[in-house]
C-alpha cells in the first residue's frame, strides 16, 4: 500500500500487487542412447553426444556431463573417447537461480565383432589333359564384417601360404587339397573356413 500525504493533510493510497514466484527447474534433454560398434578393434569409440538446456524464467548458466563421479565436459555438446561396455552418463543443467534438472544417456559401445570367412563351395575337377595339374579359381567374395571392413585374404594350405586376395587362381596337383581361408578385418581379428 502506498499513502501520500499533502500539506494540507489530505491523504489517498493505492495498492500494487506483487507476486514473487518460486525459480522454476529448466529443463535438461541430453539427446537419444547411443549404440556403437568398435569396428577398428582399439576398444574405444569416439562419440558426439549433443545436449541441450532451457530455463523458462531465467537463462542456463552451465552444463555438465559426467559418469559416476567423473565430470567428462561442461559444454552442452560432448566429444568423448568411450571404452568398449556400457557406460551411463548423466547431463546436468543449471540456471541463473541455482536451480538444476539432470537427464540420462546410455553409451553401449560394442566389441568388435570377427569377420565371417567364406571359402566357398568344395569343388571337384577332373585333368582331362593328363597333366598332373588342375587350374582352380578359389572365391572368398563372400566373406564379410559386420561392423568394419575386411583388410586381407589368405589362401593356404597346410603350412603354406598359396597366396592373398578375395579370388585366387591357382594350379592344384592330381588330389584331395583341403585350402584354409583366413580373412582379417580392420581391427585386427580373424575367422577361417575350408573348401
Amino acid at each position: 500500500t502506498l499513502k501520500v500525504t499533502d500539506n494540507e493533510n489530505a491523504s489517498s493510497t493505492d495498492l500494487v500487487l506483487v507476486t514473487v514466484n518460486l525459480n522454476q527447474a529448466p529443463t535438461a534433454n541430453g539427446g537419444p542412447d547411443k549404440t556403437a560398434n568398435d569396428g577398428d578393434g582399439n576398444n574405444i569409440e569416439t562419440l558426439t553426444l549433443d545436449g541441450a538446456g532451457f530455463d523458462a524464467d531465467g537463462f542456463v548458466v552451465s552444463y555438465e556431463w559426467s559418469e559416476g563421479a567423473s565430470v567428462l565436459g561442461t559444454q552442452a555438446s560432448l566429444t568423448h573417447a568411450f571404452s568398449v561396455g556400457s557406460h551411463t552418463l548423466t547431463f546436468k543443467v543449471t540456471d541463473n537461480g541455482g536451480a538444476t534438472t539432470t537427464d540420462t544417456v546410455n553409451v553401449m559401445v560394442n566389441p568388435n565383432q570377427a569377420p565371417v570367412a567364406n571359402a566357398g563351395t568344395d569343388k571337384t575337377l577332373t585333368d582331362n589333359d593328363g597333366n598332373g595339374l588342375e587350374s582352380v579359381i578359389l572365391n572368398g567374395t563372400l566373406s564379410f564384417d559386420p561392423d568394419g571392413n575386411i583388410v586381407s585374404y589368405e589362401w593356404g594350405e597346410g603350412a603354406t601360404l598359396l597366396g592373398t586376395g578375395a579370388i585366387l587362381a591357382i594350379n592344384l596337383a592330381v588330389g584331395t587339397h583341403s585350402i584354409n581361408l583366413t580373412v582379417t578385418d580392420n581391427g585386427g581379428a580373424s575367422s577361417s573356413d575350408n573348401v
